[in-house]
């Protein structure tokens, strides 16, 4: 059921990345006169292709950059994470998740979507430039951590030029509260609810009131 779910979702993300092709084609088609010489529509074609692929490019860039940043943010919140340390309402906004490893990840800065001072030359094209999302929503942290898993066994995660990223928006690493646990957890945050539940059973039973 969930992979059926996942497969249809990204098979129309992929048909999205084509039409985006597709509309790039028809844009450098635009850009030629058709009363112009022949070699005047090639030169004119060869400039829109140069300068869309240019436009590519700068993006590319852009997006390792922020990557980059995020992992660094990664690494720091993971260590506050671990320690117990004060961690920000900005800070807790979204979970990386490796599909292929099972566990639910540290909690991450959302880079992806904040503008950057080195990226002070950002074009407007570029501001108003959004990438295709999909949300999955489910009851339980657990069938999160398994529709993720899910994700991981498609072609599209092993496939280099999707790029594709996968977040978890909530889990029991957002949600914990207690420091104690979130230590001893680590980067294990499955651990948390196995402490959770041993935490209830060494509770004495509350008094009845008569």
């Amino acid at each position: 059921k969930s992979l059926s779910i996942i497969c249809s979702a990204l098979m129309w993300l992929h048909m999205q990345k084509e039409k985006a092709k597709s509309e790039s084609s028809n844009q450098v088609e635009l850009e030629v006169a058709p009363g112009e010489p022949t070699w005047v529509q090639a030169f004119a074609r060869k400039r829109k292709l140069e300068e869309l692929e240019n436009e590519a490019k700068e993006r590319r860039q852009r997006q390792a950059k922020r990557e980059k940043r995020c992992k660094r943010s990664q690494k720091q919140m993971l260590r506050r994470w671990v320690s117990g340390g004060p961690i920000e309402d900005s800070d807790e906004d979204m979970i990386n998740q490796d599909p292929s490893s099972g566990e639910e990840g540290p909690l991450t800065k959302n880079l992806y979507d904040s503008s950057s001072s080195d990226e002070g030359g950002q074009s407007s094209d570029e501001e108003e430039y959004t990438t295709p999302k999909i949300f999955y929503c489910s009851r339980t942290h657990t069938q999160l951590n398994q529709f993720v898993q899910e994700v991981g066994r498609t072609r599209f995660w092993s496939d280099v030029e999707w790029r594709l990223r996968v977040v978890q928006l909530a889990s029991r690493g957002t949600f914990c509260i207690n420091k104690k646990v979130r230590k001893q957890a680590g980067e294990r945050a499955h651990r948390i609810n196995e402490l959770c539940l041993d935490m209830q059973k060494a509770k004495p039973p509350a008094k009845s009131r008569t």
